[in-house]
């Protein structure tokens, strides 16, 4: 049984084709993300998911069931990026009631509520209503009521748009912590934050939907190292580079990182680098070899211009 498979899925708006006829299937496993411009089709192909809205061609099965299925219930949970809580509702009231609409009896709604709040460090807030919250402390709950009943499938569109490192930072540990047992597909902006999270990639660009996959560190004759730098020294040490025989090039997008390209044929490249890092005195945080997701999506792509 797969998690999620389309069938010529398709949606059109009047003569607009957000999503183009797309077949997809997908196991359960590791956070999925989902990229694409803005006006891509990313909410589209998240509101056919949820059953929001009717495909104009095709059918969708979640975990084996069509998604009008009512075996469906409390096995897939979402996001919405526009998604807004109640202002005259405390917290847990909410909550419960999300749970109470998924089947959970009373007592077994409030304790729901509960855990899922418990999951996000806003146990002590149950009672509060949204308004006596912060942006971030809002977002959470909404992250909460996702969560709501263990579903085994969770969408979420833009879950950290808009909240201070901490939040974003606590919203991708749980993310990290429930892919134990959930499946989660993650619509973002944020690449660099969608590649700590996710191995899987959907990729989607004026209606087309495809499946991204990762390129090998090496491509013919060049091979990548991304370097990322504990101090502003990308300068410094790119003026060091060319003493490594195998070095091609490299090129700098922040003062701390850097994109270095060299022969493929020299396996012993990033030991050589390392060596010198500890020559200069410069500190390092993470390298990893190959191109970055961004580098690898958009790199035969030219900007548009404005």
């Amino acid at each position: 049984m797969s998690l999620l498979e389309c069938k010529n899925l398709s949606k059109r708006f009047g003569q607009f084709e957000a999503l183009k006829p797309t077949n997809l299937r997908l196991e359960k496993g590791s956070p999925i993300a989902l990229i694409g411009p803005n006006g891509a089709g990313k909410t589209t192909f998240f509101s056919l998911l949820c059953n929001y809205i009717q495909p104009s061609s095709g059918d969708v099965h979640i975990l084996g069931e069509r998604i009008d299925s009512p075996n469906i219930q409390g096995r897939l949970g979402s996001l919405p990026q526009d998604a807004q809580l109640d202002r005259e509702l405390s917290i847990v009231q909410q909550l419960s009631f999300l749970a109470r609409l998924q089947g959970f009896g009373k007592a077994a709604a409030r304790q729901e509520a509960e855990r899922v709040l418990s999951l996000v460090d806003l146990n002590d807030s149950l009672n509060k209503k949204p308004q006596a919250l912060s942006h971030g402390m809002n977002k959470r709950v909404l992250f909460a009521q996702a969560l709501i009943g263990n579903p085994e499938l969770v969408l979420l569109d833009e879950p950290t748009a808009g909240v201070d490192p901490n939040n974003a930072r606590m919203i991708r540990n749980i993310i990290e912590q429930q892919s134990q047992h959930q499946t989660f597909i993650i619509s973002s902006h944020n690449i660099a934050e969608l590649e700590k999270l996710c191995q899987r990639v959907l990729y989607i660009e004026q209606g087309v939907l495809r499946e991204h996959h990762s390129q090998e560190h090496s491509s013919g004759n060049v091979a990548v190292i991304e370097l990322e730098l504990r101090n502003e020294q990308a300068q410094h040490l790119q003026d060091s580079l060319h003493t490594l025989t195998a070095f091609q090039s490299a090129s700098s997008r922040t003062p701390r990182q850097l994109s270095i390209r060299y022969d493929a044929q020299e396996k012993k490249f990033d030991q050589q680098l390392l060596a010198l890092l500890s020559q200069q005195g410069i500190e390092y945080q993470q390298l990893t070899k190959g191109l970055s997701l961004e580098e690898q999506l958009f790199a035969q792509k030219p900007d548009k211009a404005e």
